[in-house]
């Protein structure tokens, strides 16, 4: 029987040799070198040190076999026990299993210890020429001890059958491991296995006691009353499996969780349980402030949850390489479909080269193909020339490994050679102005299924900060091209460049190592882009307003206030200025007739104001377009034949030309007036759902929110918190840099510096736990808006949901 346990707790040195004099203590996950949010150099955390990891040695592992597991080791590592060398470590991004019983002092303690260098080898993907992304050193993801018989259970294996013929179940494969010695007690002769399957919502299903021949099994199973794995019921059940011997004595026992369905990219769209479902998607990279990767399961897994739950995604991209797999988890858990690839950008290495790619693949298939989120694999290295030879061998070691899903391959130009089952390509033609894509024809064979993995970007960077107009047309980028790909025809879905701002070289990005193509800053803030994604959920989900302006008079060019877009999936929007009554607006149909919630389109908000003067309903119908033109325009960019209509209507009532410019600012702009509030109501089936108010805003508070206020104790584990500067009306202040302190007691500290500015009225923190139980106390404070304070509570599970 096998028994796991955890190395959360090591101890480092960023010493250069292998006996330094002081060492640290830390908590795995644990990144090298802690690094500014931006402005540092890639060289900085490209170091070597040392890990080290005391483990007693039971005597009862005498006739056991003793796995050592990193999930994730940034670099290339030397692993030793007790003092004896045993092995190296390639492949930051993969799983390694090291056997260490035999060089394991039972009855004793035990030192494990990784040299790990950290600096950028051009012989291992990614790397090799420059790269879109750093890959931070260190021990990045858990690590532990599994102790298991020599004869024992490996390589699981479950594919989805029958949904088409009504009569859906699963096949198993598994082989049977010696581990290199056969266990004293028993050989391979008279091994049976048991399948047991559960879930909430299910009865367990037990199968019957399946003989093993030879060195596994392959059989097919059909449960009664199986439930499918869908993205908006994503089903998932425990499968365990157990290895017996004669005599019933259980050898061995693995559980996986994992749902059951079919998946198809075609050239008519992609399905699952033969349901056409058009994906929506952004890619995603692992890494955070200050940390890089070195962050625990709960902090990978909300980053599911922002692209499932609050932009309503529908798929994702693991850009460019394997990701946690807690976050991938939870993409099972909600239904979040997921494009996964090996580690690459652009170049590909020589022959050593290339076979550690092809370990990168084969470790991730293994890894990760028990996973129902998982709909593709990338099998090619992401935006990298042909390579007959290579692309023949990463798409028969997909399918050999895992002949029920399909194989993509990333590439940015059109008519590549095709080895994969779907042509996946980054489309970044558009510029703002022309078609958002190229048709299919252009890029990719008609007959074979088509998807854009990349669109935006690079194309367009913008920053929380930048000019409202640059926020604006960065948010009307993302909707044109999604408002297009939905009317494609051929096309299985579109995922935008990308998630989250992110950490890279200095040959891209701004020049402080940030590339700013999130619709999300790295601290997981929302950009207004974002709300081009979550405005096209259904309001039942969630109901989305946003406005794309800070309404500010001199905030535009020209200090332009027109046209105003909201982006929302209300039915309508009900709009007050100082509580007047403007109007009702709708839903803009004509412009964007292929999402399922288009923006409200807006050319002027002057409402009834123009009766005061006097103008006839004609009148104020004609002055309102032109009133608005100039809002959007200004003076010298409207026509001549609205400037004669304006003369004639103003000389008409025997204004002067002075009196007319105030009517204008006084109706349109509110120049000189009280102060301009406007409120914005939602409206869902005729009943108001959400409410928003905007107008001259004044710093107001501090705001300090957590993703989570109860953490788990035993185990690394952590949240996000929110910093915002609101104003009077709680929304975001863009343009104030207002500096805090932060301070944490308890037991937790804090990931990255304890004093910040916020950037784009915003910054975020991220408190990990020390393992302890307790409470932990966080305050924020700044001379202008005081203290704010928050308590974390740290409880032992079973009491804390992830």
């Amino acid at each position: 029987m096998r028994s796991t346990i955890r190395l959360d707790n090591w101890q480092f040195s960023p010493a250069s040799s292998p006996d330094p004099p002081a060492w640290q203590d830390i908590t795995l996950p644990h990144t090298m070198v802690e690094l500014p949010y931006n402005g540092f150099d890639e060289e900085e955390f490209q170091v070597t040190g040392y890990y080290r990891c005391v483990v007693f040695g039971s005597l009862e592992w005498h006739d056991k076999e003793v796995i050592l597991e990193f999930d994730g080791v940034m670099g290339d590592a030397r692993v030793s026990v007790n003092g004896e060398p045993i092995t190296s470590l390639q492949g930051g991004y993969i799983p390694h299993q090291v056997a260490i019983h035999p060089y394991l002092n039972l009855g004793q303690e035990n030192l494990i210890a990784v040299a790990l260098d950290c600096r950028e080898n051009p012989e291992t993907p990614p790397y090799g020429r420059v790269v879109d992304f750093l890959g931070f050193g260190g021990l990045y993801r858990p690590a532990r001890l599994i102790i298991r018989n020599y004869l024992h259970l490996e390589d699981l294996r479950v594919t989805t059958i029958g949904i088409g013929e009504g009569h859906p179940g699963f096949t198993l494969g598994v082989r049977i491991s010696p581990g290199g010695s056969l266990d004293q007690s028993h050989d391979a002769e008279g091994l049976q296995i048991t399948l047991t399957l559960t879930s909430p919502e299910s009865v367990p299903w037990h199968s019957e006691p399946l003989a093993i021949q030879g060195a596994g099994i392959d059989l097919s199973f059909h449960p009664p009353d199986l439930i499918l794995w869908e993205p908006d019921r994503p089903h998932l059940y425990t499968l365990r499996v157990d290895l017996i011997a004669p005599g019933t004595t259980l050898l061995d026992r693995i559980e996986m969780r994992t749902g059951f369905r079919e998946v198809a990219f075609t050239p008519e769209g992609f399905f699952c349980n033969e349901q056409k479902h058009f994906l929506i998607g952004l890619n995603r990279h692992q890494t955070f402030p200050y940390r890089g990767a070195a962050m625990p399961e709960r902090i990978q897994r909300r980053d599911a949850e922002i692209l499932r739950q609050d932009l309503g995604l529908t798929v994702v991209r693991t850009s460019h390489y394997p990701q946690d797999p807690a976050f991938l988890d939870r993409c099972d858990e909600l239904g979040l479909f997921v494009m996964e690839e090996i580690p690459g950008w652009q170049y590909i290495g020589d022959d050593s080269w290339k076979q550690q790619s092809l370990r990168d693949l084969e470790a991730m298939i293994r890894r990760d193909r028990h996973h129902p989120s998982v709909v593709l694999w990338g099998v090619r290295i992401n935006e990298s020339p042909d390579d007959t030879p290579f692309y023949r061998e990463t798409n028969a070691l997909a399918r050999g490994l895992d002949p029920g899903r399909q194989t993509g391959g990333v590439r940015n130009f059109a008519r590549s050679e095709l080895l994969e089952d779907v042509y996946t390509f980054n489309d970044f033609s558009h510029d703002g102005s022309n078609p958002p894509l190229l048709p299919k024809h252009r890029v990719a064979p008609r007959s074979a299924p088509y998807m854009v993995t990349e669109h935006t970007g690079h194309t367009f960077p913008t920053k929380r900060y930048d000019q409202e107009e640059r926020l604006i047309e960065h948010s009307l980028r993302h909707l044109r091209i999604i408002n297009h790909a939905l009317a494609m025809k051929g096309l299985a879905g579109v995922i935008g460049w990308c998630a989250f701002d992110y950490h890279t070289h200095r040959e891209f990005g701004s020049g402080d190592r940030i590339c700013y193509h999130g619709v999300y800053d790295a601290f997981r803030q929302p950009k207004w882009a974002a709300a081009a994604y979550s405005s096209q959920m259904p309001p039942e989900r969630r109901p989305v307003l946003q406005p794309l302006s800070l309404f500010a008079l001199g905030e535009r060019n020209g200090a332009l206030t027109m046209p105003l877009t909201i982006l929302t999936n209300c039915d309508s929007l009900r709009i007050y200025r100082n509580e007047e009554y403007l109007g009702e607006f709708y839903p803009d149909r004509r412009s964007w007739p292929h999402l399922p919630h288009p923006p409200v389109h807006i050319q002027e908000l002057i409402g009834t104001r123009l009766s005061a003067y006097g103008f006839s309903l004609r009148a104020q119908t004609r002055l309102k377009r032109i009133f608005g033109a100039i809002m959007e325009k200004g003076e010298k960019g409207i026509s001549l034949l609205q400037k004669l209509q304006l003369a004639g209507i103003v000389l008409l009532r025997g204004m002067s030309l002075l009196q007319a410019r105030r009517m204008f600012e006084a109706v349109s702009t509110g120049w000189g007036e009280p102060e301009q509030i406007w409120r914005f109501e939602g409206i869902v089936g005729n009943r108001p759902v959400l409410q928003r108010s905007f107008g001259s805003s004044r710093a107001s508070a501090l705001l300090v929110d957590p993703d989570n206020t109860l953490l788990e104790a035993g185990k690394p584990d952590g949240t996000r918190v929110a910093i915002s500067l609101v104003d009077q009306h709680g929304n975001t202040m863009p343009h104030v840099s207002e500096a805090v302190q932060v301070g944490c007691t308890g037991p937790g500290h804090l990931a990255g510096p304890r004093q910040v500015s916020l950037t784009g009225g915003v910054s975020a923190l991220w408190v990990l736990t020390t393992g302890e139980p307790g409470i932990i106390t966080l305050t924020v404070s700044s001379p202008r808006f005081g203290v704010s304070s928050l308590r974390i509570e740290v409880r032992s599970a079973p009491d804390v949901a992830r």
